[in-house]
């Protein structure tokens, strides 16, 4: 237990430091004690356990791929971490034997009122999709229901987690927790295996932003990239940042599924379009966040004052930060190609990167300065805090310089500035005459 909860408080720390802004919805739908259920969708690995289960106060135990157990020592840590092995078919010939052994220590965890995190969908994709679930998890939660007195029950709490995008940092994540699902309700069910797996589904599909294919959820990605602010601010929606910008995805994401049905050759025109000035802006090396707030005007002298005035404290974090910081994200690209791997090998670097370096600057500061305890914590302090403006400083100045492209294309090709803006026009028209048809609709 001390090391899981040793664990737990280090997560914290790192998932509020590597996303920009976290939203948690219903976490009060989450009994304090009790047989519990949590089941998620699995679009990013072993980061989907963390982002789960780390804001509960309660322990949470883990259904973990079997083939990772590797050896007794493995064994022994993983087991500290609350992590049951389950096998699948294609990765041990005895998976069916040693399931049973799972589902018997299942019953028992949830006999004993504790908590246990299931991924329904079995594998992770990096999607933004909610794949057809497994049985195993109402099985569970049944199965466990004959170790319980009737007057107890097994909950399921459905947990629909969103990224903008998990290998980011700074990225968007939400995770919002959907009321509890009583197992015991459903023993009477003539299916009730294959009826609680649905409410499952469908307690989890309204948590989601959900696209039917990669290319629907491409074009949602193009309209969320050149009309999602637009359409933001038009909705008037009443929500904090991160649950706007998750709200507006939805939103988009069925309206192509919408019109992909009844309109496909307007989506079709939709996409064209999109994918040419899209590209034709990528070619250029400007973003379309740049282009459409661009005022035919240079940057004001300011703005570079303030470049100016702050590149000390960029240099100052780029000697301190620039190892840690690409370090993991060098490790994760060369030890996996699968990119659902990256962003939880990205995490567990870091910890450790920045942990090691921040000692051995600690370490230096003091030898060679003779630091009391005061400056030492000034110092520390000044690390992570110059880490986060030197991210924004490069940020606002990679916008300074698309913004001078732009000045440079309006004033030196001005039949190629022209023809952008008329295909970004010509997008925002059919956007908004969308837009208009469901809200007419609705």
């Amino acid at each position: 237990m001390l090391l899981y909860q040793l664990l737990r408080l280090i997560l914290l720390i790192a998932l509020r430091a590597f996303f920009g802004r976290i939203s948690l919805n219903g976490l009060e739908n989450v009994p304090p004690k009790g047989a519990l259920i949590i089941a998620a969708n699995h679009p990013s690995t072993f980061l989907d356990p963390i982002v789960v289960a780390v804001w509960l106060q309660r322990p949470v135990y883990f259904l973990t791929n079997g083939s990772v157990f590797t050896s007794q020592l493995v064994k022994w840590l993983l087991r500290q971490l609350f992590m049951i092995p389950i096998y699948r078919q294609k990765d041990s010939s005895q998976a069916a034997l040693k399931n049973e052994q799972t589902f018997a220590a299942c019953f028992e965890l949830l006999a004993k009122g504790g908590a246990l995190l299931i991924f329904p969908e079995g594998s992770s994709e990096d999607r933004r999709e909610l794949r057809p679930l497994k049985t195993g998890t109402a099985r569970i939660a049944l199965g466990a229901l004959a170790h319980l007195p009737p007057e107890k029950d097994v909950q399921i709490v459905c947990a629909g987690i969103n990224y903008t995008n998990p290998r980011r940092f700074q990225s968007l994540l939400k995770v919002s927790y959907a009321p509890p699902i009583s197992a015991r309700s459903f023993v009477q069910h003539p299916n009730s295996v294959q009826a609680l797996t649905d409410a499952i589904a469908a307690t989890l599909r309204p948590l989601l932003v959900i696209t039917p294919n990669p290319e629907a959820d491409q074009l949602t990605r193009y309209i969320e990239e050149v009309y999602g602010y637009q359409l933001k601010k038009e909705l008037s929606l009443d929500l904090p940042y991160t649950d706007s910008v998750f709200a507006v995805s939805r939103r988009i994401a069925e309206g192509v599924a919408y019109f992909s049905q009844v309109m496909p050759q307007e989506v079709a025109r939709l996409k064209h379009l999109l994918t040419n000035y899209l590209r034709q802006l990528k070619q250029l090396q400007i973003s379309d966040k740049a282009f459409n707030s661009f005022g035919l005007h240079s940057v004001n002298w300011y703005q570079w004052l303030v470049v100016i005035i702050g590149f000390p404290l960029y240099l100052y974090s780029e000697l301190h930060n620039l190892l840690p910081y690409r370090i993991p994200g060098w490790l994760a690209i060369r030890l996996t190609q699968e990119t659902v791997y990256r962003a939880p090998l990205n995490l567990l670097f870091a910890i450790f990167t920045f942990g090691f370096f921040y000692l051995l600057y600690a370490y230096l500061f003091v030898s060679w300065i003779s630091a009391v305890w005061w400056q030492l914590l000034l110092y520390l302090l000044s690390l992570p805090l110059s880490g986060y403006f030197a991210f924004h400083y490069y940020r606002f100045v990679h916008f300074l310089l698309q913004q001078q492209r732009v000045l440079r294309l309006y004033r030196h090709a001005p039949a190629t500035w022209q023809s952008l803006c008329e295909q970004r026009q010509q997008i925002v028209n059919l956007l908004e005459a969308a837009k208009n048809t469901i809200l007419a609709a609705s």
